[in-house]
């Protein structure tokens, strides 16, 4: 089964910062992209009898109305091949602040003795233990740059309670949550219009 598939142009010269007359680098593009916290996801697929799965932080959601999410995943990354099955379907899971073991071992750290386990939804495997279990059929795909945007539609959902794990300046960790501050100079998001 095909699904739709669209490209950026990625042929376009490096960006040029307008004040120093420099070219931007990816280095430093990396860098200020890890500024941006974001959780954990593992993206997991039947295949072959087996799961295969990976650690995945570039996700969001874009849709409630269908619920449609999206994920980025690395022209290299092995698991796109999974995708590419005949059946479009695959997990996602949100990792908690107790599965860094689970991020390292899918981030391409494999440990021998940690052994996953997976619930399943109608063939498709999602996490054990984690936040939010999410089973979703891949609606379309666009290439950008060195990376594959997959836009997936959801199909079912499990919540759970627990602190999430957390990712910034490529770093894991977890946070502490306390009440906000008021004070006069912060922002009104109710006003809003």
């Amino acid at each position: 089964m095909s699904h739709p598939q669209r490209s950026i142009d990625t042929r376009q010269q490096a960006e040029w910062d307008s004040v120093t007359g420099e070219a931007l680098s990816a280095g430093e593009f990396r860098r200020a992209m890890g500024l941006f916290a974001s959780g954990v996801t593992v993206l997991s697929v039947s295949h072959a009898g087996g799961v295969r799965s990976m650690t995945a932080n570039a996700f969001m959601s874009v849709s409630l109305d269908p619920p449609f999410v999206v994920v980025s995943i690395a022209h290299t990354a092995g698991f796109l091949t999974f995708l590419n099955s005949t059946d479009p379907r695959f997990g996602i899971s949100f990792l908690s602040s107790k599965q860094i073991a689970e991020c390292a071992h899918f981030g391409g750290k494999p440990c021998d003795t940690l052994d996953p386990r997976y619930d399943w939804y109608r063939n498709v495997p999602v996490l054990q233990n984690s936040l939010a279990q999410f089973a979703v059929k891949v609606h379309t795909t666009l290439d950008a740059g060195d990376h594959r945007l997959i836009v997936a539609q959801l199909q079912w959902m499990k919540c759970a309670e627990g602190k999430p794990l957390l990712f910034y300046g490529g770093k894991l960790g977890s946070h502490h949550w306390q009440e906000p501050v008021r004070t006069e100079s912060m922002l009104d998001f109710d006003s809003w219009g």
